[in-house]
């Protein structure tokens, strides 16, 4: 298994667009590419949301 990482910055107000966005992203790899699953983690510092994704797939 391994699993790949994004980071990504989103404007505030835009967090519930991006999360459904993702969904159709990490849908597609894992009906596809042989994804197992995603998670989204979000920070917030100041101003900037920041939003880790992570991809894990078998190998």
């Amino acid at each position: 298994m391994f699993a790949v990482i994004y980071r990504a910055f989103i404007k505030t107000g835009l967090e519930l667009k991006y999360q459904e966005a993702w969904h159709q992203v990490a849908s597609y790899f894992v009906k596809n590419r042989g994804a197992i699953g995603s998670s989204l983690h979000k920070t917030s510092d100041s101003f900037i949301n920041r939003i880790l994704i992570k991809l894990t797939f078998r190998v």
